[in-house]
């Protein structure tokens, strides 16, 4: 997966920019690809702008194109039947103004319902410090090759946000997880 953030620039309310973190850690569950992956670029068709993004796509995964968990439960398995909620700790040089998630799925050419479907996102203005109450969005579909913008509703100030995927869109093998399957965990 690749995670991208769109910004609202305050002062001049039509102008909005793709930012992404400076500094990407892991910070909960593990990593088969490495989590660096996430927000460093690799395997995206072009380097995402506002011009652009919605048209960038993203090449098959690999262990320099795409972060992706290991497999507790073995690869047939969902991984949130077995595994903690992946959380991720985005830094970014200064605080800004988030309006959206912009990301980009997992996948080997065809959707295969490994990518990330529920996020929570928390926001802090100190570093990542404390953060304010947290934010869920839902994908409403596989984004395979595409990117999936996801809107916040508001605008969310911050220079560090604490990503939660909490879900994906498992279909393995005759046995279909909804979506709704992980929606009660309570917040890590």
């Amino acid at each position: 997966m690749k995670f991208f953030f769109l910004f609202l620039v305050p002062a001049v309310l039509s102008a909005a920019e793709v930012i992404t973190p400076s500094s990407t850690s892991l910070t909960t569950g593990d990593q088969f690809f490495p989590a660096a992956n996430v927000s460093n670029g690799s395997g995206l068709s072009a380097t995402p702008n506002i011009s652009n993004y919605q048209d960038v796509t993203h090449t098959a995964a690999s262990g320099s194109t795409a972060w992706t968990t290991t497999a507790p439960g073995g690869g047939s398995a969902d991984y949130f039947n077995f595994g903690p909620d992946p959380v991720f700790l985005l830094r970014f040089n200064e605080t800004h103004d988030f309006t959206d998630l912009v990301y980009w799925g997992y996948h080997f050419g065809n959707p295969n319902g490994n990518e990330g479907n529920s996020f929570r996102l928390e926001f802090s203005i100190n570093d990542g410090a404390t953060f304010g109450a947290p934010i869920e969005v839902v994908s409403p579909a596989i984004s395979t090759s595409a990117s999936t913008t996801l809107n916040f509703g508001s605008i969310h100030s911050g220079n560090a946000i604490r990503l939660t995927i909490f879900d994906n869109w498992f279909e393995g093998f005759g046995s279909h997880q909804s979506r709704s399957h992980h929606r009660n965990r309570s917040p890590r």
